[in-house]
């Protein structure tokens, strides 16, 4: 269990666990994008784990790890900190191949239209335009 929860922590405790024998359960673990993603990278490259996005990770050894393709999910710090820089110049900022979904508040709450007193926000399925005013 981990005291406190963290990111980094909990992928680190995931990637070791994926190579070791037996079973790892990881609770306290961090429910970030961040780590669902790694977690299906590993899956993809053969690794049996179950419950990312929950507090409760549990992974079982697997002997190797395979190669594979995968599209590493955006970053979502990067994507908010652009979309901020927009409408605190009162610009516009159109960002591509994000996930509005992953974006707390502000422009990734609702797909479609949003409209606050210093920002508006316009979402579809991999992009996200932002601005103020």
């Amino acid at each position: 269990m981990l005291d406190t929860v963290t990111v980094t922590g909990t992928e680190n405790l995931m990637m070791a666990a994926t190579l070791a024998d037996g079973e790892t359960v990881i609770e306290n673990a961090a429910r970030e994008p961040e780590v669902v993603d790694l977690a299906n990278f590993l899956i993809a490259m053969g690794a049996d784990i179950r419950g990312a996005g929950t507090d409760k990770i549990v992974v079982q050894g697997v002997q190797r790890l395979r190669g594979t393709t995968y599209e590493v999910l955006p970053d979502r710090i990067e994507s908010g900190t652009y979309l901020v820089a927009g409408a605190i110049t009162r610009g516009h900022v159109r960002i591509k191949n994000t996930r509005p979904e992953h974006l707390d508040g502000g422009a990734g709450q609702t797909r479609g239209r949003r409209r606050e007193k210093w920002l508006w926000a316009r979402t579809g399925s991999r992009w996200t335009c932002a601005g103020g005013h």
